[in-house]
């Protein structure tokens, strides 16, 4: 059975708290669930006396996640039942609608996040105001595995991070603790997994003067009488609790590999080659720590058209560093485009099919890549991958 997201107004009325409900597929969002977001939206934004919204997972209902992305398996089979695009094409304008609009949400939003928190869960929640991680979190952006690439307004957000990073998780799908979760800013504040409930707890009973006229400064105010809420009813995380461990460890070979990409157009060919043969070169070095072996895996088993689409989006994440949200919006057409090209002309079916239906991932030989490797790919087809219209 289908459970749709819902929500609720607080015991206290001055906010709505929306909560994710489908634990079978780790609270994965299909075209409803979106489309039943956007209808909370609009109802928060329209009401005066809502002044703020969160967001979360209770965690008895949904133990391991958050929320595990885009419901790509439902996307995949729409497409094999109707043989149209026209499924996915509403499904990508309403989630990235959703996502763009949180970023400028004209009331603070609040996402408590635990566990798996991947791909379209983290689009989700990275515009909000206030992100909360916890010690059982682990997020990642892994879209290369089935033939997409990190969207969801990683165009725009990858600008925000240190460039090794941004390349190390678009082309790896590297799972992230708390530890670099925070380091990064991808979430502005920690806490322990049991402190959450006790959040929506205070959260409920919070009571914030109405009669407050919704200029910056009062806006201002609410966002501190939020964060002390939340910091009040949160506890620290001791380091020891926390897994996947921090990417430190291994830094020296991820610079080594990421941190010098050539990204101009006409050296990515060249740099994709480069990094498959020092990566497979370290895949076979013992001194490779089992984890950042995982990640070379993910990147090296992906899907090679995926891998020189995200070459690019990382070329143009580059040029919108340092500027502000007004990018946001032709960064979200930018990946409609390469998100509608993928399904039209690269291999997120194929991706899907392998990792999520038949299952057939593992064995060799799949998924079934048209090429294997990013270089192999001709300039006709990757042009058919691309955008015409660049961000900026």
């Amino acid at each position: 059975m289908k459970i749709s997201p819902s929500h609720r107004r607080t015991r206290s009325g001055s906010g709505v708290l929306l909560e994710l409900r489908k634990p079978r597929t780790l609270n994965a969002l299909d075209l409803d669930d979106f489309l039943e977001i956007e209808c909370v939206l609009d109802d928060v934004e329209r009401d005066s006396n809502v002044r703020f919204l969160a967001i979360w997972v209770p965690v008895d209902v949904s133990p391991r996640a958050f929320c595990a992305g885009g419901d790509v398996r439902r996307l995949h089979d729409e497409y094999r039942r109707s043989g149209t695009l026209d499924h996915g094409s509403r499904f990508f304008q309403t989630e990235y609608r959703v996502d763009q609009r949180i970023w400028n949400f004209s009331k603070p939003v609040i996402a408590l996040t635990h566990g798996i928190t991947m791909g379209g869960g983290i689009g989700l929640i990275r515009g909000a105001t206030l992100r909360v991680a916890c010690e059982s979190s682990v997020w990642a952006m892994p879209e290369i595995s089935i033939g997409l690439y990190p969207d969801v307004g990683a165009t725009y957000f990858f600008s925000l991070l240190p460039e090794t990073w941004a390349a190390f998780m678009a082309l790896t799908g590297a799972k992230l603790g708390i530890e670099d979760i925070l380091q990064l800013g991808l979430a502005t504040h920690g806490c322990r997994q049991e402190d959450l409930t006790r959040i929506i707890e205070q959260l409920d009973n919070l009571a914030i003067d109405s009669a407050e006229t919704v200029e910056e400064t009062a806006e201002k105010s609410v966002e501190a009488i939020l964060l002390s809420t939340v910091l009040a009813a949160a506890s620290p995380v001791p380091s020891g609790l926390t897994t996947p461990r921090p990417w430190s460890h291994d830094w020296p070979a991820i610079e080594s590999l990421f941190g010098a990409l050539a990204l101009n157009r006409d050296e990515q060919a060249a740099a994709a080659t480069a990094l498959w043969h020092d990566a497979r070169r370290l895949m076979g070095d013992a001194a490779t720590s089992s984890e950042l072996r995982g990640a070379l895996d993910t990147m090296l088993s992906g899907s090679p058209a995926s891998a020189r689409l995200i070459l690019e989006q990382l070329r143009i994440s580059r040029t919108l560093r340092g500027r502000g949200s007004e990018v946001l919006s032709s960064a979200f057409e930018w990946e409609y485009s390469a998100s509608m090209n993928c399904m039209q002309h690269g291999e997120f079916f194929e991706g899907v099919r392998s990792r999520l239906v038949d299952k057939d991932f593992r064995e060799p030989g799949c998924p079934r890549w048209k090429h294997r490797s990013p270089e192999e790919l001709t300039l006709s087809e990757i042009s058919a991958l691309l955008p015409t219209r660049v961000p900026g």
